[in-house]
Order: C-alpha cells, then sequence, then structure tokens
C-alpha cells in the first residue's frame, strides 16, 4: 500500500463529491500525512447569530478526521463516533480544519482534528472513531 497514492485517491473521490461544490471546500495533504481542509466564509452557512452552525464545523472536522486515516487502509472506512468540541464562534473568515491520526489499528482507526479561521485562533477540536468496511476504498 502507498499512502501517497490513496492520498491522491482520496482527493480524486473529493473533488467529485457534491458537498465540495456546496461548501466550496478543497482538500490537500501536508508533509506529516495530515488532511488539510480550507473552506472560505459564506453567510449562507451561519446561524441567525452571524456565525457558522456547528454542522458545518463539525463536517470540517470529520471530513480531516477521516480523510487522514483513509489512505492508511485498502478498505472504506466509515465514521462510528464523532466527539466535537466547539470553543469560539465564527468570524467572517475563512475555515481550514486539520486532522491527525492518533492510532491506527486492524478495524479502528482514531483521528484528532481541528478548526483554526484564517488568523490561526482555535474554533473547534474533534476526536474521531472509523472502522474498516469489507468495501474496496
Amino acid at each position: 500500500m502507498n499512502i501517497k497514492e490513496n492520498q491522491e485517491k482520496a482527493i480524486d473521490l473529493f473533488s467529485r463529491a457534491p458537498m465540495k461544490k456546496t461548501f466550496n471546500m478543497i482538500l490537500s495533504y501536508n508533509q506529516e500525512d495530515q488532511a488539510i481542509f480550507t473552506m472560505p466564509f459564506d453567510q449562507k452557512f451561519c446561524h441567525a447569530l452571524g456565525s457558522m452552525h456547528g454542522g458545518v464545523l463539525s463536517t470540517l472536522l470529520d471530513n480531516a478526521g477521516w480523510f487522514t486515516a483513509q489512505p492508511y487502509y485498502e478498505n472504506w472506512i466509515n465514521t462510528i463516533d464523532l466527539q466535537v468540541q466547539l470553543l469560539l464562534p465564527t468570524s467572517n473568515k475563512s475555515l481550514v480544519s486539520k486532522g491527525t491520526l492518533v492510532k491506527k489499528g486492524k478495524a479502528i482507526a482514531f483521528s484528532r482534528m481541528e478548526v483554526f479561521d484564517e488568523d490561526d485562533l482555535l474554533i473547534a477540536t474533534a476526536t474521531g472513531t472509523f472502522a474498516v468496511s469489507n468495501k474496496k476504498f
């Protein structure tokens, strides 16, 4: 298994996902093999008080964890648990999420994720658990 090839496969997969267009997210990987998602501010994803809705932040966090862990497996993984901590309200700034693989097991992977705004202010954190399925990636 080649992690870099699987990352390219994951980028290609995400490029065709309807959510990419909806949220205008961009996926890349850094030198530490962490999935990095960038998303510009968009008022249509804000709640009544003007901050980004927690569901959108949760999506950024889940994506960062899933796309960080997936390249380590030949089979598809599924999110089975996502624990989100919303720390601060957002402003009208772009957001960046980053995943870190904490543990890679045979059947389950664990990731830690963070969302920052463009000024490097920590907005949200999460942990994710992902189960390996029997479907090929």
